[in-house]
This record gives structure tokens, C-alpha cells and sequence, in this order.
């Protein structure tokens, strides 16, 4: 009885294997692109040109868990995995290399990353950042909304005319080298935000949330509560 139960794990362990060797290249079809949405544990390799395409490498998936769908200028890249083991190798990855022309809100979720590769520019761009997902992006704009939670980090520089951001949720914002003209920023729930300000700048830290404000814009309010903390060029 011990032979059979033998085999099937022998069988079990080659093709785990043969999976985890499974090298993927797509390069499905992308158009008209105005947000991007990256979720579980995708990297995204995010450039802004004057073309759009998309090329996917993947190791340790099989084509079906690899999903892209394109509807309504909304581009969405992630993995659904087939079994809570599946994909989780060490060397399994799924890596999106992105160009686009023009983008106006990336979400980014679930463990996933997107990098900047170019300088980014926008008029008016809504970044939302959450589930341990990382995002790392060089920005002119003239509008920018920043969210970050639940563990999550996005680092940020570049310039905006007018920046509204939010941390929570043990969440990390770098935005100490993004100049924004008018900055109004919150943490709380044990996050972090660090921020830049040339002109105007109102701030709310609560629940064990920190601020730290750098830049000579005037603090037109500063509100603490419930163990929040601000601190900056006068503190």
C-alpha cells in the first residue's frame, strides 16, 4: 500500500516542478488605455510613450492564471492562482512591461508592484495603493490624489500644482521629493507620510498616525488626535 502513495507523490513533486520550469511571453492586444488596476503580487514595468502595448513574462504559471482584461480604458493585470500552492515558488514571478500613452488612476493591490521606468506626466492623475502593494513613480501633474493603506508603500517625487493624500492602515507615503505647490495630507492608523509643500499645507495626523512636512509652504492648519504626531522644519 505504501508503493502507490509513493508514486503519486513522486508524480506530484514532477510536475510541481515542470510547472515552476513553465517559462510564459504574452503580448496581448492593449488600446485606448486611461487606468491601470495591478493586484496579486504582478510587477509592472510602467513606461509613458507615445505607443501602447503590453509584453507579460511569466515562470511558475500556466497561461490561463495569467489574467489581462482590457474594457472601458481600464487595463487590469493579475493571477489568479489555480490552488493555494500554486505559484507560490521562489522563482515564480509574473512580470508586465507596460507603455502607455496617457494615464489618469493606477490601482495597485494585493502584493503587487509597479515601478516607474519613466518620468510620468498628467494633468490630473489618482493613485491608490493597498494590501502590501508597492508603487515607485517620478510625477508632473497638476492634480494629484494619493491613497495608501493597509500595509502598502508608495515613494513619490516629481512636482504638483496640488496634492490631497491620505495614509492608513500602517501604510508608508514617501513624498518628501514631490513638490507640491498646495499639499493636504492625513495618516492615522499607524501610518507614515512624509510630504513637501511650496506654498500651502493642512495636515491631520490621528491614531498613532505621523506626518513629517518639509518645504516653506505656510501651515494653514495642523490638527492631532488620538496619539498622532507632526513634525517638521519648526518642530
Amino acid at each position: 500500500m505504501k508503493m502507490p502513495l509513493l508514486l503519486s507523490a513522486a508524480l506530484c513533486a514532477l510536475v510541481s516542478s515542470a510547472t515552476l520550469a513553465q517559462t510564459l511571453s504574452l503580448t496581448p492586444a492593449v488600446a485606448n488605455i486611461n487606468a491601470l488596476s495591478a493586484r496579486n503580487g504582478v510587477d509592472v514595468f510602467l513606461t509613458q510613450g507615445n505607443t501602447e502595448s503590453l509584453r507579460i513574462d511569466a515562470k511558475g504559471f500556466d497561461e490561463d492564471e495569467i489574467v489581462v482584461d482590457m474594457n472601458n480604458g481600464i487595463l487590469k493585470i493579475g493571477v489568479d492562482r489555480k490552488g493555494i500552492w500554486h505559484g507560490m515558488g521562489r522563482n515564480s514571478y509574473v512580470k508586465a512591461y507596460l507603455t502607455v500613452k496617457n494615464l489618469s488612476a493606477i490601482n495597485v493591490s494585493s502584493g503587487a508592484d509597479v515601478h516607474g521606468q519613466t518620468d510620468f506626466t498628467a494633468d490630473q492623475l489618482a493613485i491608490n495603493v493597498s494590501s502590501g502593494a508597492d508603487l515607485t513613480m517620478h510625477v508632473k501633474a497638476r492634480d494629484m490624489t494619493v491613497s495608501v493603506s493597509s500595509g502598502a508603500d508608495a515613494t513619490l517625487s516629481g512636482s504638483t500644482e496640488r496634492l490631497v493624500a491620505k495614509s492608513s492602515g500602517g501604510a508608508d507615503l514617501h513624498a518628501q521629493k514631490l513638490i507640491a505647490d498646495v499639499c493636504q495630507v492625513q495618516a492615522s492608523g499607524g501610518a507614515d507620510a512624509k510630504v513637501y509643500a511650496r506654498k500651502e499645507l493642512r495636515m491631520q495626523a490621528s491614531g498613532g498616525g505621523d506626518i513629517d512636512y518639509s518645504g516653506p509652504g505656510q501651515v494653514v492648519s495642523r490638527q492631532t488626535s488620538g496619539g498622532g504626531d507632526i513634525n517638521g522644519r519648526n518642530d
